[in-house]
């Protein structure tokens, strides 16, 4: 019989979480969880309450297709320590199956104190854990989350309805996801301190417990690989073609409002490309796709030149 394994998924945000969750819902050794992302830890330290108040509002409407596990989540988050029964009882009912997992990107911010105290109470429970970060260039993932969540609030409390999704409520216009990105890419949580998150990983979890990638090398044969060694699984269970939640609005930027936003990431930048100087000529790349013209840009330059 295969050991428990609980997969720790803390982020980031639009980084690839959820096409991992994917991959890993069609393993027959995994059993999914209520939720993709169960928000029980950020909501309780890190005030998201919105999370709770929209899944009250969805079971109060009633005719939910996931009135049920809704309500069992519910109560999960007004005793967190279900969260512990939950998975383990989860697992013991499977029928043989032995992994399951937490894929709530914005667990990245969560203190040393509430992650040891995650694993100490998982490992009672008999599982091995797995943590997996996946980190994005700051710019292009900050605006795709933006897109993300305007699209979320659109949907309100039918977020919790897995046969409704947010194109049958609009996309945002081009003018909100500005407006967006320009009020909030210099909120403290934004920050994309990856040095600080990566530093709090080591501290909590042992080595062979941690996985970081880049999201913008997630998708390459080699990390694959990696990642399957990882969770001890085949490679051949990961589509690397498959597209999740990507967005179909283009958005772009003028140099200065991206020189703008950009320098508020500086110090993530620094890190990044001091310990992992390849992803630099990616990350710049990820950058220019937003620029106004480039390739007008590009082939004026090369007129003058």
């Amino acid at each position: 019989m295969k050991d428990k394994v609980f997969v720790l998924c803390l982020g980031m945000p639009r980084a690839g979480t959820t096409w991992l969750y994917n991959q890993l819902k069609k393993y027959n050794g995994f059993c999914a969880p209520i939720n993709k992302e169960m928000h029980v830890w950020e909501t309780i330290d890190l005030g998201y309450t919105h999370y709770k108040s929209s899944i009250r509002e969805a079971i109060r409407l009633g005719g939910s297709i996931r009135s049920q596990p809704l309500k069992k989540l519910l109560q999960i988050f007004d005793q967190p320590n279900l969260y512990f029964d939950y998975y383990s009882n989860l697992i013991a009912d499977s029928n043989g199956k032995y992994m399951t997992g937490d894929f709530t990107p914005n667990y990245w911010d969560l203190s040393n104190t509430r992650l040891e105290m995650i694993r100490e109470n998982l490992v009672q429970k008999g599982f091995k854990l797995k943590v997996i970060f996946l980190m994005r260039e700051p710019f292009s993932r900050f605006v795709s989350q933006c897109i993300t969540n305007l699209r979320v609030e659109k949907l309100e409390s039918y977020r919790w309805e897995s046969r409704i999704s947010s194109s049958d409520f609009g996309d945002p216009s081009i003018e909100e996801i500005k407006a967006r990105v320009f009020a909030s890419y210099t909120a403290p949580r934004e920050e994309s301190q990856y040095s600080t998150i990566n530093s709090k990983l080591v501290n909590v979890f042992d080595q062979d417990e941690i996985f970081i990638t880049f999201y913008e090398e997630l998708f390459l044969n080699n990390t694959i690989n990696k990642l399957a060694k990882f969770l001890n699984i085949s490679n051949t269970l990961f589509d690397s073609t498959e597209v999740v939640n990507a967005s179909r609005i283009k958005v772009n930027f003028t140099q200065d409002e991206i020189d703008l936003a950009t320098s508020h990431y500086k110090e993530c930048y620094d890190y990044v490309y001091n310990t992992s100087a390849h992803i630099k000529t990616k990350w710049q790349e990820s950058i220019m796709k937003y620029l106004i013209n480039t390739s007008t840009r590009k082939t004026k330059q090369g007129v003058k030149q």
